[in-house]
């Protein structure tokens, strides 16, 4: 398995909204690529020998796959970071409901961009898995805490649920007693555990924010049993004064790839960079207003300029910046692209703008021959 291809854009550790996002993309495919394996495996116990590797080859559309047991738990529990003999990358996952919830738990969670398609049984089942790969990890079978990484960004991904009101899990299933025993779960408020999360801090750091005595303190109240909440209100007016607020963003910003992507013009190629850039959290500061992303100072030393819309800051990327190949090769460094490959996307874009034209214009010609007989 060649590892270059599990890496994509990796996260940054920390964005100027002050919250902490130490999972970055890259951990975050490694994790989904083992737990993906993991899965797999409970086809081999209901399988004859060698019927997992046709079923797993079939829905990853590859023929003589051979997936041999003992590397898959080999790579569980060495989590190997280099090569390996597997014939299976992560792009060949990628287009998996199981790769995708994780994909856009992960976005979500830390990112704030909303899930677009809701499905909340495709989301409750994702969890089911991790739920149940967590008995394995007392066998040792996973390292790196790598089953915990996961669930945190799940429990995150719930509390922002909650938060925002987005319903990716139904109510019913937050609030479920059957529910992994999280009785404390409520449809109009947060608990302590999920105060932490979307604070990037420690449980004990939440329950200090709440004593009495504080300044500016986190408001609590007693919910039903004596547990301890944060109303969503409260939980919003707090996070924002501590910067630690994530603005939910749609979902059109989601996974762009410039690397791999094909445009059809520069035109796109300019509107998928925009994109790019506002993929990228921003905050609320303390006049309310979002505050730009640290990049934007360099890009307008680059002579870029921006806009607002809405509560976003939007990039102006035109076509005479792309047609300027040192500019190029500053967005390349500014968005992680590999050197070189911005510089001929432009010119592919630019290609096939020409081809696009011409072929119009025989279409053109021809057409006016058929109108006239010839």
């Amino acid at each position: 398995m060649n590892n270059q291809k599990i890496n994509s854009y990796a996260v940054t550790d920390k964005y100027s909204s002050e919250f902490p996002v130490s999972y970055t993309e890259t951990a975050l495919k490694k994790d989904i690529f083992a737990i993906y394996l993991a899965t797999s495996m409970d086809i081999h116990m209901i399988s004859n020998e060698g019927i997992a590797s046709k079923v797993v080859g079939m829905i990853l559309e590859k023929t003589n796959l051979v997936l041999d047991e003992r590397e898959v738990i080999d790579i569980l529990k060495h989590y190997k970071k280099e090569d390996s003999d597997l014939p299976i990358t992560y792009e060949d996952i990628c287009k998996t409901p199981l790769v995708q919830a994780m994909e856009e738990f992960y976005r979500f969670a830390y990112l704030g961009i909303q899930i677009e398609e809701n499905i909340p049984g495709k989301y409750i089942r994702t969890e089911m898995i991790i739920k149940r790969l967590e008995m394995l990890s007392e066998w040792g079978i996973f390292s790196n805490g790598l089953l915990k990484r996961c669930r945190d960004m799940i429990d995150l991904a719930r509390a922002r649920d909650i938060l925002e009101q987005t319903n990716v899990f139904s109510i019913d299933y937050q609030i479920g007693g059957d529910n992994q025993n999280e009785k404390d779960r409520t449809k109009d408020a947060l608990t302590i555990r999920q105060m932490a999360l979307l604070a990037g801090m420690e449980e004990m750091s939440i329950r200090a924010a709440a004593n009495p005595n504080r300044v500016e303190r986190l408001i609590t109240f007693k919910g039903e049993g004596g547990r301890t909440l944060v109303s969503i209100e409260d939980a919003k007016e707090w996070l924002k004064s501590k910067k630690r607020y994530v603005i939910v963003r749609n979902g059109t910003y989601k996974n762009i790839d410039i690397q791999s992507g094909v445009f059809e013009s520069l035109d796109q190629l300019a509107d998928a960079l925009q994109k790019l850039y506002m993929s990228k959290l921003q905050y609320i500061g303390d006049d309310g207003w979002e505050q730009p992303y640290e990049k934007e100072k360099v890009l307008k030393k680059l002579g870029f300029e921006f806009e607002r819309n809405g509560n976003d800051r939007i990039i102006k990327i035109e076509r005479k910046n792309l047609k300027n190949k040192a500019l190029v090769g500053e967005l390349e460094k500014i968005f992680n692209i590999k050197k070189g490959v911005l510089d001929l996307k432009v010119d592919a874009a630019l290609k096939r703008e020409d081809l696009a034209r011409i072929e119009k214009e025989l279409r053109d010609i021809l057409n006016h021959k058929n109108e006239k007989g010839v």
